[in-house]
């Protein structure tokens, strides 16, 4: 049995978050991959179970914590309340000589570089929706209060409000305003307001080492308004044989319907 975990937050100030592929510099994501979004639960998650640890390993593979979660929390997705974020880049200064060769240490001219790096900035709330196993839901709800970044450390977020939905109402429609990101494969057409872009799958492999990271991507539908703001509502037309509706204090939530059947 599937409940919800619907978390209130609000950004301190510009957050990254990278897209596939890219280590620096360039664009950021505009919103959170389902990743991403369990690796937020797993810091204050961590921490309650009393441990430290950054890493694990799995059959001497190195992988994140966050694989620890996959079996309570089965999909995660964040929507802005309203159309609030915009993206830009920041000029940043980076100490650089830690990465250096020895043989170019003694460069000090090196030892620091100049590098443009995409951020979001909003200065509205969102709501991160999490799809719980209902025996941990109590769990859950209360580690979601111990959220304290999202992507990157400096991504601070505060928690406004927490809310446990046990049995989730269920609803039937095929067109759908939401404000929650949906996966492409559930929509058979966006209609308005709507970008295209990729995130990480939510499973074991893209939380450690793999050698062909494309085939762990999905294409997913955003929320998109004039001159690039993301964020508010934006309308689909699901194919109804591979999405489940829930309804939501903030609007529809579109679930893959293979996570819970």
């Amino acid at each position: 049995m599937i409940s919800l975990v619907l978390v209130e937050t609000i950004f301190s100030w510009g957050y990254i978050l990278k897209p596939p592929y890219l280590a620096l510099g360039g664009k950021s994501l505009p919103y959170p991959s389902p990743t991403t979004l369990v690796g937020a639960l797993t810091y204050p998650y961590m921490r309650y179970r009393g441990d430290a640890r950054e890493i694990i390993f799995i059959d001497r593979k190195p992988h994140s914590p966050a694989v620890n979660l996959l079996d309570k929390v089965k999909y995660a997705v964040m929507g802005y309340l309203k159309p609030s974020s915009i993206q830009v880049v920041d000029i940043n200064k980076y100490a650089s000589y830690g990465y250096l060769r020895g043989t170019y240490r003694e460069r000090k001219e090196m030892w620091f570089s100049i590098m443009g790096v995409g951020k979001n900035y909003t200065p509205y709330k969102s709501v991160i929706a999490y799809l719980v196993k209902r025996e941990h839901i109590e769990e859950i709800g209360k580690i979601a209060w111990g959220i304290t970044r999202i992507g990157s450390k400096e991504g601070l977020v505060s928690v406004k409000k927490v809310t446990v939905i046990r049995e989730p109402e269920t609803i039937t429609r095929k067109r759908v305003k939401t404000i929650f990101p949906v996966p492409a494969r559930l929509v058979k057409t966006p209609m308005d307001n709507y970008d295209k872009i990729k995130f990480w799958r939510l499973c074991r492999e893209t939380y450690s080492t793999i050698k062909d990271p494309s085939e762990y991507m999905e294409d997913y539908y955003v929320p998109r308004h004039v001159g690039g703001v993301y964020g508010g509502e934006m309308t689909v037309e699901l194919e109804p044989d591979k999405s489940t509706l829930y309804n939501t204090p903030y609007g529809p939530l579109v679930i893959p319907k293979d996570i819970i059947w």
